[in-house]
């Protein structure tokens, strides 16, 4: 049977190439323990630069993933919408 670990490695990191949220979380949880980058990378299976990602998102962003900016362009109102706005 594998261990989190290794189920961890082999299954988010090789076909999703993703990190979960509670990975990230702990990653920020172990660096306020005053654990170093590269520990917390081995501890958690992940790149230190996955750390480092997660530590400037959760200072700058306050969360550990940055928000998505809204993408396309805005909406136009019909002439009837303008005057209701207008009101």
């Amino acid at each position: 049977m594998l261990t989190y670990k290794e189920f961890s490695r082999l299954y988010f990191r090789s076909i999703m190439n993703y990190i979960p949220r509670s990975i990230k979380h702990q990653a920020i949880l172990l660096s306020e323990e005053g654990y170093t980058q590269p520990q917390i990378a081995e501890m958690l299976t992940i790149s230190t630069a996955s750390v480092s990602r997660a530590k400037r998102n959760f200072e700058v962003h306050g969360d550990i993933e940055p928000g998505r900016e809204k993408s396309g362009p805005k909406p136009k109102l019909d002439p009837f919408s303008e005057d209701v706005c207008s009101i």
